[in-house]
């Protein structure tokens, strides 16, 4: 078994990753710790995400999705 590094996502990140859907949250996590992605990557991966759920007006719990992650 290899060990590999463990970096740190930025806090600000964290909480934006954290205020996506579970199903998104997860594959963001999963996908974010296996490419190694900076946090400029995660950050502008977080946009995309954000601009295509305004994209297609998916909410979340009542009020406004996006609204929520970009909050952070």
């Amino acid at each position: 078994m290899t060990d590999y590094p463990v970096r740190q996502m930025h806090p600000i990140l964290f909480n934006r990753v954290m205020r996506l859907p579970r199903s998104l949250r997860s594959e963001v996590l999963e996908y974010a710790g296996a490419a190694s992605l900076a946090d400029g990557q995660i950050k502008s991966l977080l946009d995309d995400i954000c601009a295509l759920i305004e994209k297609e007006g998916q909410t979340g719990t009542g009020t406004c999705l996006t609204g929520r992650l970009h909050a952070a």
